[in-house]
């Protein structure tokens, strides 16, 4: 039985790839009882997203998606389907789906299908432009919407444009669904008019992300580019002896600048009119730069982290994946888990982000296999 602040919730997940199960992620690590609804044979696209080397073994992007929920198998567009689907309609507190505006209604399982038979029932839907809009019927993938966003140019430059990163657009909107659901339920709890109908939209949740970028446009005509932000708040970059990069964030107080000049035993750039105010610095950022690098040249990363670390500069190594998963930190504060998958595989995915006590208990570490239960589940 769950133990997190959602136990005893249970929320139907009709949604596939990214944004939507993202969300059902979150609430099942929140304690909630969420049912996945697949398609039987293939079930979400994701199972198998990239191609396996064996026909039964799921894919690691799968499993760090899905893990703690059930799975339910029903074919909606048949009779027989569409049935089962509203019958667990009728006992669940929530609903999260990623289709197209329309096409649950076109198969007969929509919103007022199942409000029909569950008028309670908090419901949200996330697509890429939202219910309405010139964009609505358009197909909608993270790429697209961080391009028409903006956020892809402010990740790489628009004259030169590469996608870089992870699928930030589809996991800020399933953030904002799981929020949305949560929401809904508080709300109901509190009074019987409580909204319970929510849309998400990509697009919505990834200009919320670079909200910053355009009320600092609204107001100034900057057009910011994937190193503004970095420059502006003295996010800096640098390369150390053995070649390994890492990270130093200066924009304040100025006793971060004042402390990291004497750990690099450079206290005069203080005195340089290039680099004594933040508007100096900024305006010759890039000399900055090339005066830490070469001041930083001499000794190795952990020779200068350690240095940081005890003055109380903010600092870190900037890390590939691999030496994430090996970071000492990371592993004695238990951020990532193992889960178990349905033919036996073992993954390796985060931990979700919210703790609480009892957060070991509330989610389940299996992937259910398609149209099976996870063990324990209710």
């Amino acid at each position: 039985m769950s133990s997190g602040p959602l136990a005893g919730v249970t929320v139907i997940e009709n949604a596939s790839y990214i944004s939507g199960p993202y969300a059902g992620l979150l609430l099942a690590q929140l304690g909630a009882d969420v049912v996945k609804v697949e398609a039987p044979g293939s079930g979400d696209p994701f199972r198998r997203w990239g191609g396996a080397a064996s026909g039964v073994r799921v894919r690691p992007q799968f499993a760090a998606l899905n893990h703690g929920k059930r799975s339910v198998a029903l074919d909606l567009r048949t009779p027989e389907g569409q049935a089962g689907y509203l019958d667990l309609a009728v006992h669940a507190d929530a609903l999260v789906e990623n289709f197209r505006p329309g096409t649950l209604d076109r198969l007969g399982v929509g919103e007022a299908a199942v409000r029909d038979r569950n008028p309670e029932i908090v419901y949200c839907t996330v697509t890429g432009f939202g219910p309405t809009g010139p964009y609505k019927d358009r197909p909608a993938y993270d790429a697209i919407v961080q391009a028409l966003s903006g956020l892809w140019g402010l990740l790489s430059p628009v004259s030169a444009p590469q996608a870089t990163g992870p699928a930030i657009s589809d996991t800020l909107s399933g953030l904002n669904t799981a929020l949305a659901v949560v929401a809904g339920l508080a709300g109901t709890a509190r009074h019987a008019d409580a909204p319970r109908r929510f849309d998400v939209s990509m697009l919505a949740a990834s200009l919320n992300l670079v909200g910053l970028s355009v009320a600092n446009y609204a107001e100034t005509g900057e057009v910011e580019g994937p190193f503004s932000r970095g420059r502006r708040s003295h996010s800096i970059a640098l390369r150390c002896g053995d070649g390994r990069p890492l990270a130093v964030h200066l924009s304040s107080p100025e006793k971060f600048w004042v402390r990291l000049t004497d750990v690099v035993g450079r206290p005069d750039l203080r005195d340089d009119a290039r680099f004594g105010t933040y508007p100096s610095r900024l305006a010759h950022f890039d000399e900055l730069l090339g005066e830490l690098e070469t001041a930083l040249a001499d000794h190795d990363r952990n020779h200068w982290l350690k240095l940081l670390h005890d003055a109380d500069v903010p600092a870190a190594p900037i890390y590939a994946v691999d030496e994430v998963v090996e970071d000492p930190h990371v592993l004695e504060a238990g951020l990532l888990r193992q889960v178990a998958g349905p033919a036996g595989e073992r993954f390796l995915v985060p931990r979700g982000a919210i703790a609480y006590a009892g957060d070991l208990d509330a989610c389940s570490m299996e992937v259910a296999a398609l149209g099976g239960t996870v063990r324990g589940a209710t």
